[in-house]
């Protein structure tokens, strides 16, 4: 409207007509603008409601996460470039929605881990869309990341955002479980993890010396400008190897030398833009945590030391008596009968001794060998004589 009104060369009837198109347009415009948010509502709120059965409950959060990505992911992010794009806005309004069993701290520390073998099996293309996939998800990341207002918002109260704790996660005897909503700062922390296990993962791949990973490499770290490397010692880590392959293969492999001094270039643009490691996340209060958590845990082990050692104390106590026992029956030696054994009166001593004298008798007889008769002696005798004769 300014721009005609501007136009001191036009009619005033000129004038007229140009703003009664423009305002015909910015009512068309109007118009279609509220058609497109009723149907993103209705849209919504039916994935809204169909969102309850997409992660069922009975299955861990892990299995459906590595269905999610085998499935669903990986092979649509690598087909063109709005696929890659789609596939991280289509995280974020899983993330919205609140999806049950669905957890989005797991799914994205999923996506940053183990790039070694994704970026050794990528064709030139396929790293450029999956560069531009993760660049997506930086920015998603980095967004929650510098604002806590944002965070609170967005994030605080999801169910994505659940972090599992064991109670005792000593004995892990089950059933002792508790979740809890991951806090600002560890968030933090954990964007820190996610810079550092990618950066780690990139340079082992531009020092493998291999020309598909190192291609790969420089493509996926080319897409991801300016959102990764955000930490200053990482990307001086990660620019000091991508300039020794410069050096390196500026004579055997010119292409790589090329893209190599095209990053350069381009992160030198960049460098302004990074962040020290204080200021992305507080390493006082995560070597705090990290000493507390030591504390908790050596505490936690003496006393399970101490419970244990009770425990096995008063089982073996009424086993080493019941065993002294045994060992003290087997030992004994036979005893003279006690006094009460014997008889307690007159007449049954007396019965016990007639006892006694019969059995003696019995046995002497039994023992007493015959006497020899008189008329055999005789014969023999005689039997003696006559042999001398």
């Amino acid at each position: 409207m300014q721009a005609v009104e501007a136009r001191n060369e036009w009619s005033d009837n000129r004038k007229n007509k140009e703003k009664d198109k423009l305002n015909g347009v910015i009512d068309r415009l109007k118009e279609e603008q509220q058609k497109q948010l009723d149907h993103v509502t209705r849209v919504m709120f039916r994935l809204k409601s169909e969102s309850r059965t997409w992660f069922l409950n009975k299955t861990a959060k892990s299995e459906c996460i590595t269905r999610l990505q085998q499935f669903c992911l990986f092979p649509r992010c690598l087909f063109s470039t709005q696929d890659a794009i789609f596939c991280a806005l289509y995280l974020k309004i899983v993330h919205s929605l609140q999806t049950p069993n669905f957890s989005t701290i797991l799914c994205f520390d999923r996506v940053f881990s183990d790039l070694v073998y994704n970026v050794a099996s990528f064709t030139e293309n396929e790293a450029s869309r999956y560069g531009r996939f993760l660049y997506a998800m930086w920015e998603i990341i980095l967004k929650w990341h510098a604002d806590k207002p944002i965070y609170d918002k967005e994030c605080a109260n999801y169910p994505g955002f659940y972090m599992t704790i064991r109670k005792d996660a000593i004995t892990q005897l089950g059933g002792n479980k508790t979740e809890t909503i991951l806090e600002f700062e560890n968030f933090r922390h954990v964007c820190y993890k996610w810079q550092f296990k990618v950066a780690r993962d990139l340079i082992q791949c531009l020092e493998s010396r291999d020309y598909i990973q190192t291609r790969n490499t420089i493509i996926l770290l080319t897409r991801m400008l300016p959102y990764f490397p955000k930490v200053t010692h990482l990307a001086q880590a990660i620019e000091k190897r991508v300039e020794k392959v410069r050096a390196e293969e500026k004579d055997a492999r010119p292409d790589l030398a090329s893209l190599a001094m095209a990053y350069v270039v381009k992160m030198k643009a960049q460098k302004a833009k990074l962040i020290n490691e204080e200021n992305f996340h507080d390493k006082d209060d995560r070597t705090k945590k990290s000493e507390k958590m030591k504390q908790n845990e050596a505490a936690a082990v003496k006393r399970e030391r101490e419970l244990s050692a009770a425990k096995a104390s008063r089982e073996s106590t009424p086993q080493s008596s019941d065993s002294k026992k045994r060992k003290m029956d087997k030992n004994e030696s036979p005893v003279a009968p006690s006094p009460a054994a014997k008889p307690a009166n007159e007449e049954e001593r007396s019965r016990s001794r007639d006892r006694s004298q019969d059995s003696t008798g019995v046995a002497a007889k039994k023992k007493k060998a015959p006497s020899p008769s008189p008329a055999k002696d005789d014969k023999k005798i005689k039997k003696t004589r006559s042999g001398k004769n």
